[in-house]
């Protein structure tokens, strides 16, 4: 099969985690993990629709991710922890290929990091996904390509239960 994940992991380092990944300062962080998976021979996104009753952007689809914790050393621990706790994707099925550099976002309050991902092939249709029903009213994933053209997309999720 051929696509990002053929011969999983052959290729791909998991990035070091050095400075500038590393958090050495006290401004206001978050981190969002861009998990990429082939599916049925085409690369797709994971991506959650967070719950209604959430009081910041509640019902907006999003990357999984979200605010630094003390306990993050990086923005990869950051995006790892995030995604677990809102999708129950464990951080030992993702291999982390790059971070992107960090923008700054809500009236350049706060960095926020793209972490990109990959997961084996089927991941996103066979893992048995466990959402927060706190932050996330459901989890779905996308061919990658609608974020790639101008049409707007037709798009259709499923509920995990």
């Amino acid at each position: 099969s051929s696509g990002i994940n053929a011969e999983y992991g052959k290729n791909l380092k998991a990035v070091s985690i050095q400075p500038p990944y590393k958090y050495n300062s006290e401004e206001r962080s978050a981190a969002v993990l861009i998990v990429l998976c082939e599916v049925g021979g085409v690369c797709h996104v994971l991506l959650n629709k967070r719950s209604e009753a959430l009081r910041r952007h509640p019902g907006q689809v999003c990357y999984p991710g979200g605010m630094r914790d003390p306990v993050d050393e990086s923005v990869v621990d950051t995006a790892l922890r995030e995604c677990e706790e809102e999708t129950g994707l464990l951080r030992d099925v993702v291999m982390v290929t790059s971070v992107l550099p960090s923008l700054k976002v809500y009236q350049k309050t706060l960095h926020l990091t793209p972490v990109i991902c990959t997961v084996p092939p089927d991941t996103l249709t066979n893992y048995p996904f466990s959402p927060n029903p706190d932050e996330v009213a459901d989890i779905f994933h996308v061919p990658l390509s609608l974020f790639l053209s101008d049409r707007e997309p037709p798009l259709k999720s499923h509920t995990v239960q």
